[in-house]
């Protein structure tokens, strides 16, 4: 079996570092909501202007239906993008860019054959035209996996369901944190950020090197579990009444969290066999006795 990274072979991990700006999914599609804009000035010229209701409905309905088009587009590149940012990732679910695509090409064939009288040929041209612009603009959707090596031992599926599973606990963290209540509500919103800091570092060496995920399943599934469920109770106790002494916890076992992420993600750099799990055992029953889990 291939051997994994050491600590000189790895790329720095450095989660905060920033990155170039770039135009995100809604402004890269933001043109292909104005497009059929033009639609809905034919639209009241044709109730206004001419009494016709039926090419007013017609009107509206073409640009419904180029919106719609231009919302699964949308959908699709912000789909890809996200593929693309990641380093494991998985692509799946329905092509959204293909759709949108698909819907564009065909509510500019019904606006250039109905709206615009064109002829059936030219109609078909230009919506052939539109199709081959947006493949040429946005390309295909994202599909497959990426990011894990097939001697890894370890499969993108699992890797990118752990990941996303760590992110959907850190992310609920978070948002207990912003229900903190008391004198010291800042104080343990920052003793937070510093866990869910050292948390996401670990997060970023697994995808460096998924391998590392077989060392830290139980880091992730019992350390995470456990930082949200110690969080989430004291965001509901701190609400109902203020109690230095579970404060006083609270910020104990929140710095022995950072601490223990922070070893865990020593270890995992350094390559160390030996895993953290009798230190997570420990701290999950401190937990259990100090009645915050």
């Amino acid at each position: 079996m291939t051997q994994p990274l050491s600590a000189a072979e790895r790329p720095a991990a450095r989660p905060g570092t920033p990155t170039r700006p770039t135009l995100g999914a809604g402004g890269a599609a933001f043109i292909l909501y104005l497009l059929p804009m033009p639609l809905l000035g034919k639209a009241f010229y044709e109730l206004i202007l001419r009494g016709r209701f039926g090419g007013f409905v017609i009107s509206l309905a073409l640009f419904a239906l180029f919106i719609l088009g231009a919302e699964l587009a949308r959908r699709g590149i912000a789909r890809t993008r996200e593929f693309q940012a990641r380093k494991v990732a998985l692509a799946g679910g329905p092509p959204l860019k293909s759709m949108g695509t698909i819907v564009i090409a065909l509510a500019t064939f019904l606006t250039a054959f109905f709206a615009a009288n064109q002829s059936l040929p030219a109609a078909i041209a230009i919506a052939l035209g539109s199709a081959l612009g947006m493949f040429l603009t946005y390309g295909l959707d994202a599909r497959g996996a990426k990011g894990v090596a097939a001697d890894a031992g370890v499969s993108a599926e699992d890797v990118h369901g752990a990941l996303n599973e760590a992110r959907s606990r850190i992310a609920a963290i978070e948002e207990a944190a912003k229900r903190f209540a008391g004198d010291k509500a800042w104080e343990m919103r920052q003793k937070i950020r510093d866990v869910v800091s050292a948390a996401g570092k670990v997060l970023h060496l697994i995808e460096e090197d998924p391998r590392d995920l077989r060392r830290a399943r139980k880091f992730l599934n019992v350390y995470l579990d456990s930082a949200k469920t110690v969080t989430e109770n004291y965001a509901a106790i701190s609400a109902k009444a203020h109690a230095p002494e579970m404060e006083a916890k609270f910020a104990a076992v929140l710095d022995d969290l950072k601490k223990t992420c922070e070893e865990q993600y020593t270890k995992l750099l350094e390559n160390d066999t030996l895993d953290l799990d009798a230190q997570i055992e420990v701290l999950k029953v401190r937990l259990t006795k100090e009645g915050l889990s």
